[in-house]
């Protein structure tokens, strides 16, 4: 669990893209060599700050790599649920 609570499922991150409206978010691949070891999809990813957010912003909220406000109830949560299972969608 992260601090704001919401529980992190591999399965959601091992599924890929598929069905969100956004890419893959970049990710770590701890003692990665190689590309193609850093390029390596898998449950022992890590996240990090540029995950979600650009490093000198962007016109979406908290400078997010993905519009928030959007199509889910006025939310777009496609980036949150790459890896968290239990994302309200207020």
């Amino acid at each position: 669990m992260n601090r704001a609570n919401a529980h992190t499922d591999s399965t959601n991150w091992g599924n890929g893209a598929n069905g969100f409206s956004i890419g893959r978010l970049p990710y770590l691949v701890r003692n990665a060599t190689t590309f193609a070891e850093a390029t390596t999809v898998a449950a022992t990813n890590e996240v990090f700050c540029l995950s979600c957010h650009k490093a000198h912003g962007t016109a979406n909220a908290f400078g997010l790599r993905w519009a928030y406000g959007g199509p889910k109830n006025g939310h777009n949560t496609d980036g949150c649920i790459q890896c968290h299972n239990n994302v309200l969608e207020e």
